[in-house]
């Protein structure tokens, strides 16, 4: 047997009847609180008071007994069945095939009776609201019927309701609003709200005790052929598997969590999580057993003993012992001690629970086992301490006396599988992540150097970075070091040096693997190491290295100088002030990453110093022009070059442009050139390069409109400019022809934005009118439209005039009169001076003190636009 569940001792070890006679025996049993119901076979109900004590006594039993009283029935027939309704203060008693109620403490009959009854059960679920309502179920002898009955506080047995069945029944069970009844040949489950019977199965009727135990809501065990328990719920079905009884058994009781049959010659006591028998106790003659209010009691003919349960820490602690962890946890669930104080039950529970971890650990159970560790708070360094070299050489960590568990390490736990210890250390690296997150834990120190060392063994880089990068990192340095550089993870060991604060030595290590001298796959390469760089944000540092990011890669290095420069902390880098004349000077060696400095500079940063803004477009030139030399120079890095030159013309105005335009000049960038003399001023060069050296009339045409006055209808010299460039009489004859139709397209297209005399003074005399039609069509429209615009604002601006003077007039027709006494309602000053204010309702004010001209300052009312012109001031 695997546990010592209970054990028995006597609790009134000779019974004998008051009647006096030899061959009279115990039929029934009843507990109710301290009073302890004896039924005899020759019609007596005994009752005894029971108290257990600290001390045992001749027999060995804790328990002392008292006779209180008895009654007598008329005639010498059993006591069959005693149900205690504790709460009403009676006793149901089925005496042969009577059943009559009594008074718990004066053992008198009281109400009505019942004849002709074979057996009866208490609900003790029922569905009724009432605490002070006992609901039964009574089966007649012959009729096939149950009948439901409720007792009340006044005696009575009302009938509830009638249910026919097949048979007679020879035993009940009831809980809820389900009926479990085994009639003559076989069991049923009845439905008493619904009126459904389900049969469940047969047995032979002769020769076999049908027994039937309540053992959860709705949930029965039944006695079933061959020594089998068959536990069924309300719905006919099974959730549990039978149990075998090692004996015939004569009664059945249940006792979360074991269920306890009576034989003859024993104590059967099975498990109802597994099933299995866990201990077996000798006692002759058994004929009862039964859970009478919690008490288990167990009798024979004449002898009343006890099973008392052994202390559930005991219990658990065999289970354990025989790994039968399933058991122990379902007992830890339900009991406890009263003995004991709160915070030492919990105690005990979590040390039993650990235990049970560590048995489903070392059965590779790993889902339960995590459970388990999470629910009883076990110290991580017992789990960290069975893997070999993962626990810090300089912890002070023992572990647990006495110890939780047998286990060596993992290599013996699993004989050096390798694919089981893989699994283990997964197992545990999970464990020790949701430690570290919850931050709950005060061993930091080793569950982060064994979480860097899982890590590093189970090659999860990206975790060990994270962790190396989070800032929380309290393991053992010495130790993770060595680890990692046996591991060949060079990258981590730097990330690691510099958690330390080493940034020397991390920097030094990030420089061989740049090198080559070290080779780390998971090291990212120089973008990796510019980035911590920008995040030590040390100055000396950011020189010292500068130059090899500069060398493996330009855009990479100016991103050192670009963050630093900037203000932005938006990746939370450090702010460190460089100067930008010294990194420009700096960069001079690195063409691109002086132009991307200087970029930045200009456009993210706004700075307006001209020597930037030359320095940078003569940077551009000269990036171009040594572009433009090579052979191998791609024609589309080139173009990008020019495109984002000429944007930079085109926005910035703080260049030198008349040093500029020699150096573009010299590249052939002649639409440059014409930007730059546009900055200068000297329209007629640009838009004679655009016409004549670029044949670009389009870009001519823009370059006005861009240039030129900004409002539609009034005219912009630029364009009699480029007319004039189109008409010149210096240009060649084929040039004449050339420009002819640029030069009507510009006329007719923009005719609006023409002085019309100074444009037909311009226009050769040869030109005829037909071919000038649209050009003064569009000129005289643009001429009538704005005399006719200059006219009516003429009128606008007479009418206001005459409004002022109205205004003006009837201002000067009014008078106020202010003598020293008089003084701003507002600052409660007088006036000094002969400026005043004067609003409509009278309010006098300093013209300070009165802000709004249509609003009162002192009574805040807001005046029409009318009486705010009015305001006199």
């Amino acid at each position: 047997m695997s546990v010592k569940a209970y054990e028995l001792v006597p609790l009134i070890p000779k019974f004998s009847s008051p009647s006096g006679e030899k061959h009279a025996k115990i039929e029934s049993i009843e507990c109710s609180g301290k009073y302890v119901f004896i039924g005899t076979s020759d019609g007596y109900i005994v009752r005894y008071t029971v108290h257990e004590t600290a001390a045992t006594n001749s027999t060995g039993s804790p328990f002392v007994y008292q006779k209180e009283g008895h009654h007598y029935f008329d005639a010498k027939r059993p006591v069959r069945v005693i149900k205690a309704a504790s709460a009403l203060e009676k006793l149901l008693i089925l005496f042969d095939t009577t059943l009559c109620v009594l008074n718990i403490n004066t053992l008198e009959p009281i109400g009505s009776r019942l004849k002709s009854v074979q057996t009866f059960c208490v609900n003790e679920n029922p569905k009724i609201s009432d605490p002070f309502l006992v609901q039964i179920c009574v089966s007649p002898v012959s009729k096939g019927q149950v009948t439901i009955y409720n007792v009340t506080t006044e005696d009575k047995l009302i009938q509830a309701a009638t249910l026919n069945l097949q048979e007679p029944a020879r035993a009940l069970s009831a809980d809820c609003g389900v009926i479990c009844a085994a009639l003559r040949s076989k069991y049923i489950i009845l439905n008493y709200e619904q009126g459904l019977v389900q049969e469940l199965f047969p047995f032979d009727k002769d020769g076999f005790a049908p027994f039937i135990c309540r053992v959860a809501k709705e949930e029965f065990l039944l006695s079933g052929p061959d020594g089998l328990g068959i536990f069924v719920c309300s719905a006919g079905t099974s959730n549990r598997p039978p149990l075998q009884w090692s004996f015939s058994i004569n009664a059945l009781a249940f006792h979360h969590p074991y269920i306890l049959g009576i034989s003859d010659e024993f104590v059967m006591v099975h498990s109802i999580v597994d099933q299995l028998q866990k201990q077996t106790i000798p006692f002759q003659g058994g004929q009862l057993i039964g859970n009478y209010d919690g008490h288990i009691y167990v009798c024979s003919l004449n002898e009343l003993c006890a099973l008392v349960p052994v202390p559930w820490e005991k219990q658990v602690e065999v289970l354990l012992i025989d790994e039968h962890v399933e058991e122990a946890l379902a007992l830890l669930e339900k009991v406890g001690h009263p003995g004991r104080l709160m915070g030492q039950v919990d105690s005990l529970k979590k040390r039993f629970k650990q235990q049970a971890a560590f048995i489903y650990f070392a059965r590779s159970d790993l889902e339960n086992a995590l459970d388990l560790f999470l629910d009883s708070d076990v110290d991580e360094r017992e789990l960290i301490s069975l893997f070999p070299g993962l626990m810090p050489a300089s912890t002070s960590f023992v572990r647990a006396v006495p110890s939780l568990h047998n286990i060596a390490d993992v290599n013996q736990l699993h004989h050096g599988d390798e694919s089981k210890i893989l699994v283990a250390k997964q197992f545990l690296l999970h464990y020790l992540q949701m430690a570290h997150d919850s931050k709950k834990s005060s061993h930091t120190f080793e569950i982060d150097s064994a979480l860097l060392k899982l890590y590093a063994e189970l090659v999860q880089n990206k975790d060990l970075e994270a962790l190396l990068e989070s800032n929380s990192f309290g393991g053992d340095f010495q130790g993770c070091q060595a680890w990692l550089k046996t591991k060949n993870l060079h990258h981590a060991r730097a990330l690691l040096l510099l958690q330390e604060g080493k940034r020397a030595e991390a920097l030094s290590l990030w420089c061989q693997m740049i090198s080559g001298e070290l080779v780390d796959n998971h090291f990212q390469g120089v973008s990796y190491f510019a980035q911590v760089l920008k995040k030590i944000g040390n100055p000396e540092l950011l020189w010292q290295y500068a130059d090899l990011v500069l060398d493996s890669s330009e855009e990479e290095g100016v991103e050192l100088f670009i963050q630093k420069a900037s203000d932005s902390t938006k990746d939370d880098f450090p702010t460190m002030y460089l100067d930008p004349s010294t990194v420009a000077n700096y960069l001079q060696r690195y063409p691109m990453a002086l132009i991307l400095f200087l970029d930045h500079l200009i456009n993210d940063r706004g700075n307006l110093e001209e020597k930037f803004h030359t320095q940078l477009a003569v940077q551009y030139t000269d990036v171009i022009s040594k572009l433009k030399a090579q052979d191998t120079c791609s024609q589309s890095e080139v173009d990008e070059l020019i495109s984002r030159l000429r944007n930079f013309l085109v926005k910035s105005d703080r260049y030198r442009a008349q040093f500029l335009v020699p150096k573009v000049r010299g590249l052939g960038l002649d639409q440059d050139v014409a930007l730059l003399y546009g900055k200068m001023g000297d329209h007629d060069r640009a838009l004679s390069i655009f016409v004549k050296q670029l044949k670009d009339f389009k870009a001519a045409e823009e370059y006005c409109l861009t240039h030129g006055e900004k409002g539609m209808n009034s005219p912009n010299m630029l364009f009699h400019t480029l007319l004039a460039t189109y008409i010149d009489s210096k240009n060649s004859e084929d040039q004449v022809d050339e420009y002819v139709l640029p030069a009507l397209e510009l006329l007719n297209k923009h005719a609006s934005r023409f002085d019309p005399v100074k444009a037909i003074e311009m226009i050769p005399s040869h030109w005829s009118v037909t071919v000038l039609e649209s050009f003064l069509r569009g000129a005289l429209r643009s001429s009538m439209t704005q005399f006719r615009s200059t006219k009516m604002e003429k009128s606008l601006a007479k009418a206001d005039s005459v409004q002022k003077s109205v205004a003006l007039y009837s201002l000067q027709k009014q008078s106020l009169k202010l003598v020293e006494s008089n003084y701003c309602c507002v600052c409660k000053k007088p006036f000094d001076g002969q400026k005043f204010a004067w609003y409509p309702n009278d309010v006098v004010t300093h013209v300070e003190c009165g802000r709004l001209s249509n609003v009162c300052p002192l009574t805040g009312h807001c005046f029409s636009l009318l009486n705010a012109s009015q305001s006199r001031r």
